[in-house]
Parts: C-alpha cells; sequence; structure tokens
C-alpha cells in the first residue's frame, strides 16, 4: 500500500498566495494607520455653540449653567482651600436624565484649555448639590456641580467641558 500524497501546489499558485498575504497585511497596516493620523493628529474636540447642551454616549443631556474660579469651596466643617499655585474651577450643569436610565455609566466629563490640555475632575463637591448624574430618576432634570482644581496660570485658557466620545469622532466641548 502506498500512503496519499497531498497534491502539490504549482510555484504559480505559491506565488499568488503571498501577493495576497502581503496585500492583506499591507492593507490592515495602511487603514490603522489612517485611523490613527485621523484620530490623534488631527483637532480633537469641537466646540458647541455657547449654551448649547450636549446628548453624552449614555444619553444624558448636559448643559453648563457657569464656571466658576474659586480659590475655596465649602467643607463639612470649614473651606477647603485650592493647594497653593491652583485654583477651584466649578462647573454648575444642568442635567437630564435618559428614560430608561442606562445600566451603567453617567456622565464623565473633563476641563479642556488651550492646547488640548485637560484636567480630570477632584474628588470635592459642594455641599447639598450631586456632582453627577447618577442621583437623577429617568427622564427627570437636575442641577450638578463638578469641581476641577486648575493652575491659576491657566485660569484664562479654559475652553470649556469635555466629552469624550469612543468611536473616533471628535470629542464636543461646551461652554456657558
Amino acid at each position: 500500500m502506498s500512503t496519499p500524497v497531498a497534491p502539490r501546489r504549482s510555484g504559480r499558485t505559491r506565488v499568488w498566495l503571498l501577493v495576497i498575504i502581503i496585500a492583506s497585511i499591507t492593507g490592515s497596516l495602511i487603514a490603522g494607520w489612517v485611523f490613527y493620523v485621523g484620530t490623534f493628529t488631527s483637532d480633537r474636540f469641537g466646540q458647541l455653540p455657547p449654551g448649547a447642551a450636549f446628548r453624552n454616549n449614555n444619553g444624558f443631556s448636559i448643559r453648563v449653567l457657569r464656571l466658576t474660579a474659586r480659590p475655596s469651596i465649602p467643607g463639612t466643617i470649614e473651606p477647603d482651600p485650592a493647594p497653593p499655585g491652583a485654583v477651584f474651577v466649578v462647573a454648575d450643569l444642568e442635567v437630564t436624565a435618559p428614560d430608561p436610565l442606562p445600566a451603567e455609566g453617567g456622565c464623565s466629563m473633563e476641563l479642556v484649555g488651550r492646547g488640548g490640555r485637560t484636567w480630570e475632575s477632584s474628588f470635592q463637591s459642594l455641599p447639598d448639590i450631586p456632582s453627577g448624574c447618577s442621583d437623577l430618576l429617568p427622564g427627570e432634570t437636575g442641577a450638578a456641580a463638578v469641581v476641577y482644581t486648575v493652575p491659576a496660570a491657566e485660569l484664562g485658557s479654559i475652553y470649556g467641558l469635555g466629552f469624550e466620545n469612543f468611536d473616533g469622532s471628535r470629542d464636543m466641548v461646551i461652554r456657558p
């Protein structure tokens, strides 16, 4: 009995397979590069008109009422001063919750300044004012205040609040 032998591919078939593999890898690298360049080298933020509301990825509609710089914020016993060389920027917001509420997530946003510089919200909060969207009932509109710690020298270069889009599109910035 003889053992079965797999048919041999001709030299021309091997060349075409190699060409298809190389073209697929090259096409994937080019597509990845185009996405990277479009996402990370163009202006990342788009500015909405003053007072405009923005609906984030979780369906919350958020509008900035005012941005206020403060040297301190009210604490539980006495005022909490800002760190040396910094100020607190308080964003007073009007938030409308979607109906139904999303299973997870809320409204995370960052303070955006000149040159794409951003600041995450600090862990301070104002008494009797929610610091996010999680306290709202479905369809309810309410007030919220988010506190940011910003270097005092950067105070004049703040553009507004930025919302990150995770789909590669520009992040939107809202302002009062």
